[in-house]
């Protein structure tokens, strides 16, 4: 997935890239600047975003988990 591709919202390749320097969804979330719903809501939603987080939790060896509640 391109994450600066423009369907993607502003804090998409933020909080990308904050899960992949290793931070947690919610340090991810506030360094995006978003609630911790918005990007569970995308990832139920979207499979372009749900691929890359989920091949970013893989990689790190972080378990994927469900999404959470919206």
């Amino acid at each position: 997935m391109n994450e600066k591709s423009a369907n993607d919202p502003r804090w998409v390749a933020p909080f990308l890239a904050a899960l992949r320097e290793g931070r947690c969804v919610e340090a991810a979330c506030r360094e995006a600047g978003v609630t911790s719903s918005t990007p569970y809501h995308r990832r139920r939603t979207n499979d372009a975003f749900r691929n890359a987080w989920n091949a970013i939790s893989v990689r790190d060896g972080r378990k994927v988990g469900k999404a959470g509640p919206d």
